[in-house]
C-alpha cells in the first residue's frame, strides 16, 4: 500500500490468498470507504511487491513481487491508468524489498530484497520516473554477520574477512578505501569461518586473525593468521590460546602486542593472552572480567589501555566497562552507561580520543541502534540525527586516514546486512556505496 497525497487516498494492489490465489486488483481507501478501480491494463497478479507514491509526478510506483518467480517490472498508477515503464536498466527481479519516496531529491529509493537465484540483496536503486540508477559501486561484499574488520593504517584501507551469510560460511577478503570496495584473491587463505577476531599490528604492518567457528560439529579454530596486504600467512607458534569463537582482539601499540580476552568454546572463557608476532603468552592477573563471549575491545592509544565492554554468558549480559593496562584489569564504574548487550561493535576514534560503541542485542533478544562514546571517565550517548538501523554481529574499525569510524553489515533479526556507514565528529553519514 501507498498513500496518494494528491488525491487523498491510500492505494492497495495485489496480494495472495491461501498461498495460491494471486491477486491483481487495485483498491483505494478515502478514509470512509474502499473503492475498487478497474483499469483496462494492469500488472500481473502478485504478492511481496512494493509500492511508493511519487508526490512530484503524482503517480504510485510499483516494482517487483512474486508470480511463479521473482518479477522485475516497473509500473506507475496515476489514479486512472496503470502504465508499464521500460527503462534500459532495471534492478534484478526480487521480492520482500523496501521502497520509499525521497521528496527532497525527487526519486523513489529501493533497497534489498530476495530472489531464488541470487539470494538476498544488499543493493540500493533510485527511480527518477525515467531510469533506474544503481547507487554506488556494482561490486560489494555479500550480506553477512559475525565477520571481522580492522584498519590497516599503513595502506589506509579497512580490511574485512569472513563471516556467515545465507547458509554460507565465507572466506573472502575485502578492502575499503573510503570510496570503493575491492575483493582480494590470494592463493592461500584462512578456512571459512565466523565469530573470529582481527586486529591491526601497526608496528609490523599486518592484520592479525585468531580463532573462529566452523558452525558445525562444534569445531572451533585455534589458528593464527596474518594479512600483509598481499598474502595471508599462517603462523605456527609453539603455544596458542585454546580454540574459541566470540572472543575479541585489540592491538596495544605501546607494548607491541595483540591482546585477546574471553570467548566461547562449549562454555564462556575469561582468559587473557598476548601475541607479539612470534609467540602467544597467557597473562594471569588477579582481577579480571567475568567469563563472557560476544563482547568488544579496542585500544585507547591516548591513555595506553585496552577497553572492554559488554558480551556475557546468556542469559546474563553485563554492562560493565573494563580496562587492561598490560598488568591489571580495572573495573570502571559509571552511573550512566550503555545497557548490557552482546554482538556490539566498538572502535577507538583517535581524533576525538573516544571509544565509539554501536548496537548489539539486549537480554530480551532485541537489536539495538544506539551510539555511545567513552572518554576514559564517562559514557555519553550520541544524538545523531541519522543512524544505522538496529543490528548485532556487525563490525567496526577506525579509519585514521579519513577520521571516520567504519561500520559494515550485521544481522537485524530478519536479514543479513551489507551496508557501510561512517561516523565522525559531525555525526553519522552514509558512505558513498550502493547500500548507504
Amino acid at each position: 500500500m501507498a498513500y496518494d497525497s494528491t488525491r487523498g487516498v491510500t492505494v492497495l494492489f495485489g496480494g495472495i490468498i491461501l498461498f495460491s490465489n494471486y491477486l491483481g486488483d487495485i483498491w483505494e481507501w478515502n478514509g470512509t470507504s474502499w473503492t475498487q478501480r478497474s483499469p483496462t491494463t494492469s500488472p500481473v497478479p502478485r504478492y511481496l511487491h512494493e509500492l511508493a507514491y511519487d508526490s512530484v509526478r503524482h503517480v504510485t510506483v510499483l516494482f517487483g513481487g512474486f508470480r511463479n518467480g521473482a518479477l522485475g517490472d516497473t509500473w506507475e498508477w496515476n489514479g486512472t491508468t496503470w502504465t508499464m515503464r521500460n527503462p534500459a536498466t532495471i534492478p534484478f527481479g526480487r521480492i520482500s524489498h523496501a521502497m520509499t519516496y525521497d521528496n527532497a531529491r525527487g526519486v523513489t529509493v529501493l533497497f534489498g530484497g530476495y530472489n531464488q537465484s541470487s539470494g538476498y540483496f544488499g543493493d540500493t536503486w533510485e527511480w527518477n520516473g525515467t531510469n533506474w540508477t544503481r547507487y554506488g559501486p556494482t561490486t560489494t561484499p555479500p550480506p553477512r554477520e559475525y565477520h571481522a574488520i580492522a584498519f590497516d593504517s599503513n595502506r589506509k584501507v579497512t580490511v574485512m574477512f569472513g563471516g556467515v551469510g545465507w547458509s554460507n560460511l565465507l572466506s573472502d577478503t575485502w578492502e575499503f578505501n573510503g570510496v570503493s570496495l575491492t575483493q582480494r584473491s590470494t592463493a592461500t587463505v584462512p578456512p571459512a569461518r565466523y565469530v573470529h577476531a582481527m586486529a591491526y599490528d601497526s608496528i609490523r604492518n599486518v592484520t592479525v586473525l585468531f580463532g573462529g567457528w566452523l558452525g558445525s560439529n562444534s569445531f572451533f579454530f585455534s589458528d593464527t593468521w596474518e594479512w600483509d596486504g598481499t598474502n595471508w600467512t599462517k603462523r605456527n607458534p609453539v603455544i596458542s590460546p585454546p580454540a574459541r569463537a566470540f572472543h575479541a582482539l585489540a592491538f596495544d601499540r605501546n607494548r607491541g602486542v595483540t591482546v585477546l580476552f574471553g570467548g566461547y568454546n562449549l562454555g564462556s572463557l575469561r582468559d587473557t593472552w598476548e601475541w607479539n608476532g612470534a609467540t602467544w603468552s597467557q597473562r594471569s592477573p588477579v582481577t579480571r572480567p567475568t567469563a563472557r563471549a560476544d563482547h568488544a575491545m579496542v585500544y585507547d592509544s591516548a591513555r595506553g589501555v585496552t577497553v572492554l565492554f559488554g558480551g556475557g554468558s546468556s542469559p546474563s549480559y553485563p554492562s560493565d566497562t573494563w580496562e587492561w593496562n598490560g598488568t591489571t584489569w580495572v573495573l570502571r564504574n559509571q552511573a550512566i552507561h550503555p545497557s548490557g548487550r552482546s554482538g556490539l561493535a566498538m572502535a577507538y576514534d583517535c581524533a576525538s580520543g573516544m571509544t565509539v560503541l554501536f548496537g548489539g542485542r539486549n537480554t530480551n533478544g532485541n537489536e539495538l541502534s544506539d551510539t555511545w562514546a567513552w572518554d576514559g571517565t564517562s559514557w555519553t550517548q550520541s544524538n545523531a540525527a541519522i543512524s544505522p538501523s538496529a543490528r548485532n554481529a556487525h563490525a567496526m574499525a577506525y579509519d585514521s586516514a579519513r577520521n571516520a569510524n567504519v561500520l559494515f553489515g550485521g544481522w537485524n533479526d530478519a536479514s543479513y546486512l551489507a551496508d557501510i556507514w561512517t561516523y565522525g565528529p559531525t555525526g553519522t553519514v552514509p558512505t558513498i556505496t550502493n547500500n548507504p
